[in-house]
């Protein structure tokens, strides 16, 4: 294992998450699409795990989900499932926190309620 630090975090092009990768989540959530959808949330959403997060002012409905993280390694465009593998750098353990009363404000949207800085803690270690 390789101990993540906050300088790996800096160069962080972008963050995709699965959307309603589930079917049972999907299921409570009265839609099961097809295949997963995915959201991006914001670069500045990652901190090293174990630190604090900030509840936004007003914040009735905080939460957070444990998710499993791949970092991608190298660029990636139109890869198959035979070799998608191959491009994963490393894997890490990650929360995923909202603001569910902005979510439901921003009729679903993902963007304001999990883009918060420090919404998506990762590591301790790749």
């Amino acid at each position: 294992m390789q101990p993540l630090d906050a300088a790996a975090l800096k160069n962080t092009g972008k963050v995709l998450a699965v959307h309603l990768s589930y079917n049972s989540r999907a299921a409570q959530r009265g839609r099961v699409p097809a295949d997963p959808s995915y959201f991006m949330k914001a670069s500045s959403s990652l901190c090293l795990s174990g630190g604090t997060v900030e509840r936004p002012a007003g914040t009735e409905l905080l939460a957070f989900e444990g998710e499993v993280a791949l970092v991608i390694g190298k660029p990636a465009r139109r890869v198959g499932l035979d070799e998608a593998w191959s491009y994963v750098g490393a894997v890490t353990a990650s929360n995923d926190l909202g603001v569910y009363d902005i979510k439901y404000a921003d009729k679903g949207s993902n963007i304001r309620s999990k883009s918060g800085d420090g919404f998506t803690p990762v590591g301790p270690a790749l």
